[in-house]
């Protein structure tokens, strides 16, 4: 059990209480924060869960092109905020575990709005090369928006599993549904949005320098982008699709590797209002079609290690 507490001259206060109880099947670890709104000390590393889940440069391109919003993007300026926080990480048998559980509760002192944050995983493993994790997440964040409240509501599952085969392969595969419900605007009038994938993925070593990797996903996002594991990177979906890759890895010696990667990818990005048709009764009616958009790659490259 530790606690913090400072006062800034002529400004405001600031104070932490943190706790952590470890057992031999669990551990408790809590967090009381608060942060007034004039206490603006720039070397003080306040609690920045929060962060991890805001805003990034590949949401908000602007940050690259803006030095001054860059630079207030890495200021360490602690949030004005009042927040508990919990996380515990609990093993009952050898076959259940729940690697991460935790919920983030706070309200933000400029406004006085209350946000959340929770979520719960589970892994089972019902025989040793089996493994199934399942999660759950739910967000609630408001915000002044002109002359309202904005409330965006958000909640997603994952299911991920894999199967470990002889040899050091293994396959795999992840499905995930997420929808977020938002505050209707004149400029955006769409209340909610939602999106799901599923992927397979198959690593086969031929020898301990030679690996095959395969792996395909279908996507849905209804509005929602998403991401997901591609090989060695990641790779975000918009629209609907399916894409499939084959990679071939060898490891030429010690510092020299040899990477072949065969990539088709073809998206859907579904349109409307362009087609005009009319009904019987020559009232107007709004066609939706898609625009397609087909990527084929074949990727040779040399890594070599100092």
């Amino acid at each position: 059990l530790e606690g913090e507490w400072a006062k800034e001259e002529g400004g405001g206060q600031a104070w932490v209480l943190r706790w952590r109880l470890q057992a031999r099947t669990f551990f408790i670890h809590g967090l009381i924060r608060h942060y007034d709104v004039d206490y603006t000390n720039p070397f003080h590393r306040g609690f920045q869960e929060d962060g991890r889940f805001e805003d990034t440069p590949l949401e908000r391109p602007y940050r690259l092109l803006d030095p001054m919003a860059a630079e207030l993007a890495r200021f360490p300026l602690p949030k004005p905020e009042t927040g508990l926080y919990f996380e515990t990480r609990f093993q009952p048998l050898r076959q259940v575990l729940f690697p991460r559980v935790y919920a983030d509760i706070w309200r933000d002192n400029t406004d006085g709005l209350w946000n959340y944050r929770l979520q719960a995983e589970v892994e089972l493993r019902p025989v040793f090369p089996l493994r199934l994790r399942l999660r759950e997440r739910w967000q609630l964040r408001q915000n002044y928006r002109g002359l309202g409240i904005t409330r965006s509501f958000s909640d997603g599952m994952a299911l991920r599993g894999y199967v470990l085969l002889e040899g050091f392969d293994f396959f795999g595969f992840e499905a995930r549904y997420a929808r977020v419900q938002l505050t209707a605007r004149e400029s955006y009038p769409q209340e909610e949005i939602r999106g799901g994938f599923l992927a397979l993925y198959l690593n086969h070593n031929f020898s301990r320098k030679f690996e095959a990797r395969l792996g395909a996903i279908l996507w849905r996002t209804q509005g929602l982008s998403q991401w997901a594991f591609e090989d060695t990177g990641i790779d975000f979906l918009y629209g609907d699709g399916s894409k499939y890759y084959l990679t071939f890895l060898e490891r030429l010696s010690t510092n020299l590797g040899v990477k072949l990667k065969l990539r088709w990818k073809s998206t859907r990005f579904p349109r409307s209002g362009f087609q005009e048709v009319r009904d019987t009764e020559g009232r107007e009616i709004y066609r939706g079609f898609f625009q397609p958009e087909d990527l084929y790659s074949l990727e040779f490259s040399l890594d070599y290690s100092f």
